[in-house]
């Protein structure tokens, strides 16, 4: 595939990826918990915390198979 035409493909799937119907925009509350799996989804940080801690920790789980 010639650069062009990749960068081309890469634009309408950073567009189709970023639909409405594909955003969740949370909205937080006291001592509230949210998880996502990495693998999956694309996230980013958007405001909404200003004036309050942030904390984020990770959490690895890995499938065991005997």
């Amino acid at each position: 595939m010639e650069q062009a035409e990749a960068i081309a493909l890469l634009a309408e799937l950073a567009e189709w990826q970023s639909r409405d119907e594909f955003v969740y925009r949370h909205k937080w509350e006291p001592d509230m918990l949210v998880m996502w799996d990495n693998r999956a989804v694309l996230h980013k940080a958007s405001g909404g915390y200003e004036g309050q801690r942030r904390e984020l920790h990770r959490t690895t789980i890995a499938a065991w198979q005997a």
